[in-house]
């Protein structure tokens, strides 16, 4: 199930990261968990600790404060900081992070 482990952050396989062959502008930091079927876009920035959910989605930009967990298919907007814990089945958009619906 593994694909690959890169230090302590592992990505688990169809796990998308939208690159480029130049760059990806995106920060993955230490012991972030990344499920099945993820999508990150560019410039994300995930801090430590932070687990995304099988199915998430994190627009261009987006920021994971450390130790937040994003659920499972879940929709992150473009730009939105996440502040706080987001659960499986919603869209969050915003600074700091809201939830406008449910899916």
């Amino acid at each position: 199930m593994l694909l690959s482990p890169i230090w302590d952050r592992y990505l688990l396989k169809e796990c998308y990261l939208d690159v480029d062959q130049t760059s990806v502008n995106c920060t993955i930091d230490h012991d972030c968990h990344i499920f099945e079927h993820a999508y990150i876009s560019p410039g994300c920035n995930l801090s430590g600790q932070v687990n995304i959910g099988i199915g998430a989605f994190l627009g261009t930009g987006a920021v994971v404060l450390p130790q937040i967990s994003i659920g499972e298919w879940s929709i992150i907007g473009a730009g939105a900081v996440v502040t706080k814990d987001i659960p499986a089945h919603v869209t969050a958009v915003g600074v700091p992070a809201r939830i406008i619906k449910q899916h």
